[in-house]
């Protein structure tokens, strides 16, 4: 798995994955998240959410989905929000928001599964 970092800047949707948005002309790749760690380095508590937004070109709107939305962090508490693997495709983009400054790290990785894609896009309206 891939790790990153990202600060998270308070009152602001940081992205913590750049997805490709829906696009015909381009392949999706599925996206498999490990976990989502976010730690609250403020001396206030912070409120947190998490999630997944993409563009529809063809349709042209947004659709966003809440991984997890105001959840309540103390000070000093580093949170796995996601725990367990979160599977989608890289046309969502990964936001966290929060009211506090934290940071954040990703474990994910992206790779080719032509059969899970046509399954998540079949069951799924975005």
């Amino acid at each position: 798995m891939i790790t990153k970092h990202v600060n998270i800047v308070k009152g602001v949707d940081n992205s913590i994955f750049e997805g490709k948005n829906v696009d015909p002309t381009v392949s999706p790749l599925r996206l498999n998240v490990g976990s989502i760690v976010i730690s609250n380095n403020s001396i206030e508590e912070a409120t947190v959410s998490v999630y997944m937004k993409t563009f529809n070109s063809i349709t042209k709107t947004f659709f966003n989905f809440f991984v997890i939305k105001n959840v309540k962090i103390p000070s000093g508490v580093a949170l796995s929000v996601i725990d367990e693997e979160l599977n989608t495709t890289d046309e969502f983009s990964l936001v966290v928001s929060s009211s506090q400054s934290c940071s954040c790290r990703l474990y994910y990785n992206t790779l080719n599964d032509d059969a899970f894609v046509k399954s998540y896009k079949n069951n799924t309206t975005y």
